[in-house]
């Protein structure tokens, strides 16, 4: 493989192998440098030098492009349009789109001088969704039915969206302060906190600091513990596998992860430049506050048992990112919590099985199931 630098962009363009030449036609996908650079599939592989790692690298064998900066959205040009799986996936859910996007608004927030952005829709129970690592993925239709279930507020994480991570936030302990002193600025009590992946870890972190505001919470597939030994993976290296070996690992069902926003996509040609932008910004992010220690902070597990609100630990049963005896794990480590498995979902239940999610989430929560739109038959 060759590299040439494009002074104009500000990009290192890779001629692909003649053998992955036809596979589709080059274009540009926006990825970051500040800290430890970012990798978008399926066609862009950095490595990633840093002041206190050892240099890690990404590869996967459809690379055609390296890009070094992020250029100004106007640069990516046309895309071309294609069908896209989420009219079957949604219909094969029994979700229509008009339930799956309810009605929800998005704003822009500021707290202390940090700005993101807020989906807003629903009333009722104040629900705080915390979205996975992954990115925000506002088109899923878990955001409306959450919405159908109370009233939801679900903020990017700083650093997730369109807009930039701010230099001053590192480390977990960043996000989950930004969240509580959120919680303050909306002057939100007996909030129920719905949290997957990443964000339950994020959320995981905020409640052991304080659940004055809070009155339930739920972790779906979270990540943030050490559970086995030193040499023990209890989590599958994002950073170091493939695109296929990752969608073989986190889904039950391989085409859901072709749907809306999903970063695993093979085609990110339908996508706007928004959603471009937000998949690149949360790879970036997923680097600076997963990297080192990978995805969990050493000293989480032994404050889990400060958590002294109700608690459900959802797991896919299908989960082989992170097993479902690590959610065991996690949710023996909680006093008042308790823990489920869903079938027929792997690591992102909400995403794969988002009916029967809402059905558990909202028995759990006491709400009405029949306040609850999941698109089942009455």
């Amino acid at each position: 493989m060759t590299s040439t630098f494009d002074a104009k962009y500000g990009i290192h363009v890779s001629s692909p192998h003649p053998t992955t030449d036809t596979v589709m036609p080059q274009r540009l996908v926006p990825a970051f440098s500040d800290r430890p650079r970012v990798w978008l599939w399926p066609r862009v592989t950095i490595t990633t030098p840093t002041a206190s790692h050892e240099p890690r690298s990404l590869t996967s064998p459809d690379v055609t492009q390296s890009v070094a900066t992020l250029p100004e959205p106007s640069v990516l040009g046309p895309r071309r349009l294609f069908l896209d799986p989420q009219d079957y996936i949604l219909s094969r859910m029994s979700l229509t789109h008009e339930k799956s996007a309810a009605s929800l608004s998005v704003r822009d927030i500021d707290v202390h001088g940090v700005t993101t952005e807020l989906y807003e829709g629903g009333s009722g129970t104040p629900i705080l969704y915390l979205h996975a690592g992954e990115g925000p993925r506002p088109s899923a239709p878990i955001l409306g039915l959450l919405a159908s279930a109370g009233h939801l507020l679900a903020p990017v994480h700083p650093g997730f969206g369109v807009k930039p991570r701010p230099p001053s936030f590192s480390t977990i302990g960043d996000l989950a302060y930004f969240y509580l002193d959120l919680l303050d600025q909306l002057e939100l009590d007996k909030v129920a906190v719905v949290a997957a992946d990443f964000g339950g870890w994020i959320a995981a972190e905020l409640a052991v600091r304080s659940t004055a505001r809070l009155s339930h919470l739920v972790l779906a597939g979270p990540t943030g513990i050490k559970c086995g030994d030193r040499e023990d993976r209890d989590i599958a290296d994002m950073f170091a596998l493939g695109r296929a070996e990752l969608i073989e690992l986190m889904y039950a069902d391989p085409a859901v992860s072709q749907v809306g926003e999903s970063s695993l996509r093979e085609d990110f040609d339908g996508l706007s430049d928004d959603a471009l932008t937000s998949i690149a910004r949360s790879r970036e992010s997923m680097a600076v506050f997963g990297w080192s220690p990978y995805m969990h902070n050493p000293r989480l597990r032994q404050w889990l048992h400060r958590i002294d609100i109700p608690t459900l630990v959802l797991w896919g049963a299908r989960d082989r990112f992170t097993l479902p005896e690590y959610g065991a794990s996690f949710a023996a480590a909680i006093p008042a919590a308790r823990f489920e498995v869903l079938e027929a979902a792997g690591h992102y239940p909400h995403i794969e099985q988002p009916e029967r999610f809402i059905e558990v989430v909202a028995n759990f929560l006491e709400i009405k199931s029949s306040s609850v739109v999941t698109g089942r038959p009455s």
